[in-house]
């Protein structure tokens, strides 16, 4: 018997529950410094490279999404929310390699949901390695194969470059970030090409809805940005918890 299968045995599920929450509340005190932070030195680091080559003075844009504030105070919330997740996560796959990745998975989608939320900006320093890891776990006997996960990757980002492309011709304006593609990319590799369409049908129905609840008490105009990134992780959790045409280990 392997040391996880008699850990998995030892352990009762209110233990592993309790376990994987304290792991999840201590590191969404540290994903509260990355969602904080990540933002504030690359805007130092864009600032100081604009000003080198074009010697322009940067002025900070004002709040981009300023309906979601009521999620203060943020740092309770990132740490309850971390913990919820991984709590879901230990009774679904226990101690296991599974286990692990999908905290890994689950921990960065926290981390780009609320990055993308505050900046309309998703960072390709997590977008890239979210990417890399999932398509090596799935190359080693993952959650899906690995032609499905480089097929999930190579549709997740041309479907997304397609329609940005097509908005883009027809209205003259960006209607997708290119972040979006890159994540899209990422929950394909993890999560395989058959998950596409719902996460994609998932995070429409989710972004319009909220669209229209933003216009509505706020007054937005339809030109208003709203950040995508957040309801292309919800649904990649979402199908991830609920897998059920992909048959997850």
């Amino acid at each position: 018997m392997t040391l996880n299968a008699y850990l998995n045995l030892a352990l009762t599920p209110f233990q592993i529950g309790l376990l994987f929450g304290v792991i999840g509340f201590l590191v969404g005190g540290g994903l509260n410094l990355m969602i904080q932070r990540l933002p504030m030195m690359m805007t130092r680091q864009w600032e100081k490279e604009m000003q080198e080559w074009a010697q322009l003075d940067v002025q900070h844009a004002p709040d981009p999404f300023p309906p979601f504030r009521f999620l203060l105070p943020r740092h309770l919330f990132v740490q309850v929310l971390s913990a919820m997740i991984s709590i879901a996560i230990g009774l679904r796959w226990g101690l296991s390699v599974n286990a692990c990745a999908a905290l890994f998975f689950s921990w960065i989608l926290i981390a780009l949901a609320l990055i993308d939320l505050d900046t309309l900006f998703l960072p390709d320093s997590l977008t890239q390695p979210l990417l890399w890891v999932g398509l090596i776990f799935n190359a080693s006997q993952g959650w899906v194969s690995l032609e499905s996960a480089v097929w999930g990757a190579v549709w997740g980002y041309s479907s997304l470059w397609g329609l940005y492309w097509v908005f883009k011709i027809l209205t003259g304006q960006e209607g997708i970030g290119q972040g979006d593609f890159k994540l899209l990319a990422a929950l394909g590799a993890w999560l395989g090409w058959q998950s596409l369409t719902t996460i994609l049908m998932l995070s429409s129905i989710m972004g319009g809805a909220c669209g229209l609840l933003v216009m509505l008490l706020s007054g937005a105009s339809r030109k208003t940005q709203i950040p995508f990134g957040p309801f292309l992780s919800l649904s990649g959790l979402m199908v991830l918890f609920v897998p059920l045409p992909l048959g997850f280990k």
